[in-house]
């Protein structure tokens, strides 16, 4: 819940996200996630409308934060990489900068944010999600 607030608090850059449009109907949450440039995405769909928007924030030169799992984690552990990371690098022609928080949001609890390498867009989003998992696995 808090990986986007943790992200933006290492940059001096607007950073735009998608969530789950269920939160925006929370009058309270949808308007603080609004305020942090954040955007719908439904998830049980291929959602073209939050694929273009995505798109259109990176080629106007602004940065966006996702999540290739698309789902926050039970237990810690990786889960299955979706490919609209991938697919909205290759057609804004931007590169991915993965990243992985590692720690909880346990009061007086270390986290810590380690950033890889750019992966730059290639056509085949298997393959380029693939490179992406490798490299959160590899921090």
């Amino acid at each position: 819940r808090f990986d986007p607030v943790f992200i933006a608090c290492f940059t001096n850059r607007p950073i735009s996200f998608m969530a789950k449009k269920e939160a925006f109907d929370y009058p309270i949450v949808g308007k603080i996630i609004k305020k942090c440039y954040a955007f719908p995405v439904d998830r049980e769909k291929g959602d073209i409308s939050a694929m273009k928007t995505a798109i259109s924030i990176l080629e106007s030169g602004n940065v966006m934060s996702m999540f290739p799992e698309g789902t926050r984690s039970k237990n810690g552990e990786l889960g299955e990489f979706k490919k609209g990371a991938a697919f909205i690098s290759y057609r804004a022609n931007v590169p991915i900068i993965p990243m992985k928080i590692e720690g909880t949001y346990k009061i007086f609890s270390k986290l810590i944010l380690k950033i890889g390498e750019p992966i730059y867009p290639i056509k085949d989003k298997n393959e380029m999600t693939e490179l992406l998992r490798e490299s959160i696995e590899n921090f």
